[in-house]
């Protein structure tokens, strides 16, 4: 998980940790969470292990004790407490994650299945990216490598990252509500190749009554791309509304029509069968505005 907001910090309830704040120190959020979601056809099950499922608050990838899973910060700068001289970063921070943990009190449970989780058999490492001063300060890289370290073939397998953008800050009162989603084709600074990028963006920018910009306003864009793709005729990028009232719970896929989704509506994909015909059916849905 990355971006995560400070609810996920149940034992120190009195502080903030912001969510992909932008501009520095300014508190406003752009990132309740986000995680990667793999999935593959395994035998002649269809499984697919997500890191968060914020409509099921699942959670399917865990670390190592903090003994020997910690997380592993270094940095390029001399001086610097954590300095590295293989780091090429201001920043980095690598993490290593697996799905393999299976106990539905940590995991959650398929609900369409009726079954806990079904892992893959996956070591993640994630390797982060940052830089302090401009052109590259506004921009983090996220590097995964996935490793199969289980007994089983994994066929067709899809990746996919979740994001639940919530743009805001904390002192506006609903501000996370009104974002807007969509994605466009970027062509690179040298000209020869073309980025998909998908983000979102609060609608007004969350002035004051008076309409006049402040400390709290969220004025900036967030988006993501993947930038190493094997396969461009498969990439896809999707938007839904969560909520639960099915006749609301909708979003604009047209492949799946009538496909029952789990919530009563035709927006959130819960189930791994759901997730993975979403992640292997891929469209680019139109944009919001």
């Amino acid at each position: 998980m990355f971006g995560a907001f400070q609810d996920i910090f149940p034992d120190d309830p009195g502080s903030f940790h912001p969510g992909c704040e932008y501009p520095k120190g300014s508190g406003v959020l752009h990132c309740y969470q986000g995680a990667l979601w793999v999935g593959a056809i395994v035998g002649n099950d269809t499984l697919v292990s997500a890191g968060a499922d914020g409509w099921q608050r699942t959670n399917e990838m865990y670390p190592d004790d903090w003994r020997s899973g910690a997380i592993i910060r270094q940095s390029n700068i001399p001086g610097d407490s954590s300095y590295s001289a293989v780091a090429i970063a201001d920043e980095e921070y690598i993490s290593v994650y697996y799905d393999t943990l299976s106990n539905p009190a940590f995991t959650g449970s398929d609900p369409l299945e009726n079954r806990g989780h079904i892992p893959l058999g996956l070591r993640i490492r994630q390797h982060s990216y940052s830089f302090g001063g401009p052109p590259d300060d506004d921009f983090v890289l996220l590097r995964y490598t996935v490793t199969n370290i289980g007994t089983n073939y994994l066929n067709d397998v899809y990746v996919a990252v979740y994001l639940d953008t919530d743009i805001w800050h904390p002192a506006t009162r609903y501000g996370f509500i009104d974002d807007f989603a969509g994605s466009r084709w970027v062509v690179t600074s040298d000209g020869n190749d073309s980025l998909l990028v998908g983000y979102a963006a609060d609608d007004d920018g969350d002035p004051s009554h008076e309409l006049v910009w402040h400390q709290y306003s969220a004025r900036s864009v967030f988006s993501a791309t993947f930038i190493d793709v094997p396969d461009e005729a498969n990439l896809g990028f999707n938007w839904w509304f969560s909520l639960g009232e099915p006749d609301y719970d909708w979003g604009p896929r047209l492949l799946y029509h009538d496909r029952p989704f789990g919530t009563g509506g035709q927006g959130t994909p819960e189930g791994d069968r759901n997730k993975y015909y979403v992640m292997s059916h891929p469209e680019i849905d139109y944009n919001q505005l």
